[in-house]
């Protein structure tokens, strides 16, 4: 499950383990490391049947007033459906203790008095980066008073830019270190009142279209993957429900009317359609039982798509005429290859892990240009691997230069001269009872560090060796 599918699955706790959960000190990883969305999700997030709240560490979740989401039956004083469009008012972001907190998982930073809140990332370079325009502060937690929460500020830190042939009103962006573009949408403080003021003027639907993708709720949900791509034939179907989608008006989410028994809109998604843009960018809708329709950017508002389009559309997905199944790589499994095809540090990563070891992530982290986002070199590649028979069996890899600092330096001990048994196990703890372990080796100007649980010296020592010369 998704981090963002979490989200609905919390909807239902008790308020008692949400203070539990609040209260709760866990144990974590000494070189675990916090960046982007993940620092943002540091504050803690807890969805209760009221809706969704940012609870700040060591808070009893009864000092916070709620807030309430845009699923709720009931309506929201926190929007405004006015003559001539629907009115989502800006987000109120405060964390503190005395003010009510709207938020989710996903990053957020300021510029000039809005709110942008992170809404996906693209993997290939489009050349999407457009001007520089600031540098958000990422300062913003939940000790951060209320004058605090001024322009540059925000959950994430970083340079940020403007996204080519997007309006920055609506659209920026951040290049994450590990090259990864990341969106950002001003989904509040917005008027809406015709589908096309979103779909057109500001996502550039039509005539930009290279694919069109969907998967059911529930292999969203359960992140199966089980995606299909819509071919030409079904080409009239497609354009007449974007004409519907444009002309539709919107009204706000909390007012569609749900069946006796539904609670949440939620309950009654059925499919998710990506369109894939000719720019690299991707339209993800979502779509409800009796024709409503959602965009995964701003949830807050949705449209309802006359009988006659929406069933046309509905056939070919429930019965996927014109469709192919997508073959989804394993995320996992590019990762690794961009690393081991990173021209400077792509030689040192090991050549042997042990079998029963699954790799659950890698990555690549680059140096950035601050004024253009473009990578100018390697800093650091990092990679996850454990055992799916023995959840406390893990390795860890981290590979950077000896003289690299701050985050993506290695900063276990460090050796230099011949290896042996003898000389790991001097690294291993001295009690069974402590089974970490956390040792580099520095080839050259390049140091590859391990650290993990329950791994021998032999098996260390065997990692090691198949870094071989020849290799670095």
């Amino acid at each position: 499950m998704s981090p963002f599918n979490f989200l609905e699955a919390l909807g239902h706790l008790d308020d008692q383990y949400i203070q539990q959960a609040a209260q709760y000190s866990g144990k974590r990883r000494k070189f675990f490391r916090v960046t982007g969305t993940a620092a943002a999700a540091c504050l803690v997030v807890v969805v209760s049947a009221a809706g969704i709240r940012l609870l700040p560490l060591g808070q009893s979740s009864s000092s916070l007033s709620i807030s309430q989401t845009h699923d709720q039956k009931e309506d929201s004083s926190q929007q405004t459906d006015y003559t001539g469009g629907v009115t989502i008012p800006p987000t109120d972001v405060y964390l503190g203790n005395d003010a009510s907190a709207q938020a989710s998982m996903a990053a957020f930073f300021i510029y000039q008095g809005r709110c942008y809140v992170q809404y996906g990332t693209l993997d290939e370079d489009y050349n999407q980066i457009g001007e520089h325009l600031g540098t958000a502060k990422g300062l913003i937690d939940e000790w951060t008073p209320a004058d605090g929460y001024v322009d540059l500020a925000g959950s994430i830190g970083g340079d940020f830019y403007a996204v080519n042939g997007y309006d920055p009103e609506f659209m920026l962006c951040m290049k994450s270190a590990s090259g990864h573009l990341r969106l950002f949408i001003c989904n509040n403080g917005i008027t809406l009142q015709y589908g096309s003021e979103l779909y057109e003027d500001r996502l550039h639907l039509s005539g930009n279209i290279a694919a069109i993708e969907f998967e059911s709720r529930a292999s969203w949900y359960y992140s199966e993957n089980e995606r299909y791509r819509l071919n030409e034939d079904c080409k009239e179907i497609i354009e007449a429900f974007i004409r519907q989608l444009d002309a539709a008006e919107f009204l706000l989410s909390n007012q569609i009317p749900l069946d006796d028994g539904i609670k949440y809109i939620y309950e009654t998604e059925i499919y998710h359609l990506y369109f894939k843009m000719q720019d690299g960018m991707t339209v993800h809708l979502r779509l409800y039982q009796n024709g409503y329709v959602r965009f995964d950017g701003i949830m807050d508002v949705a449209v309802k798509i006359p009988e006659t389009e929406w069933m046309a559309l509905l056939d070919i997905l429930e019965n996927k005429t014109d469709a192919q199944k997508v073959e989804v790589a394993d995320p996992a499994d590019v990762q690794l290859k961009n690393c081991l095809a990173d021209p400077e540090l792509g030689g040192f990563i090991p050549r042997w892990i042990p079998e029963e070891m699954q790799l659950n992530y890698a990555a690549v982290y680059y140096q950035l240009d601050s004024e253009t986002g473009k990578e100018t070199g390697t800093r650091q590649i990092m990679m996850d691997y454990s055992s799916p028979d023995n959840a406390g069996q893990t390795i860890s890899i981290i590979i950077c230069r000896a003289d690299e600092t701050g985050e993506f330096a290695w900063l276990g001990p460090v050796y230099q001269g011949e290896l042996s048994v003898d000389m790991i196990t001097k690294y291993l703890p001295d009690f069974p009872e402590q089974d970490s372990f956390e040792l580099g080796v520095q080839f050259g100007d390049v140091i590859v560090g391990l650290w993990g649980w329950n791994i021998d010296a032999e098996t260390i020592l065997k990692i090691f060796e198949s870094v071989s010369v020849k290799n670095s």
